[in-house]
């Protein structure tokens, strides 16, 4: 009976057979700060197009994992719209509202 001989890649070496677990190293994930700067970015762009054109002006910022708003704004209606839109942003866990109202005269 004629040998099969099987690819190189096909073969199994000796250190690693197919029953065997093999554990790697945790990959390297850059610090928060550099994972952070696309969420306030992307609630920034919400902010900016959520049809609320005061809204532009908001501040975003991510501290301690946590979206902070910051700005002054007309009406207590749309510091609440800023909040909820941040809120509703995917990946958003979490919001602090420090937009101050103040009345135009």
């Amino acid at each position: 009976m004629p040998r099969t001989l099987l690819p190189p890649q096909a073969t199994p070496s000796p250190e690693f057979l197919p029953h065997q677990v093999v554990h790697h190293e945790p990959r390297w994930h850059p610090p928060e700060t550099v994972l952070e700067v696309p969420l306030s970015r992307m609630v920034e762009h919400r902010l900016a197009n959520s049809g609320y054109q005061p809204l532009r002006h908001i501040q975003v910022m991510l501290i301690d994992g946590r979206i902070r708003l910051l700005g002054y704004l007309p009406t207590y209606f749309l510091k609440q719209m800023a909040q909820e839109t941040a809120a509703a942003t995917p990946g958003v866990c979490q919001v602090e509202n420090q937009v101050q109202v103040h009345k135009r005269n």
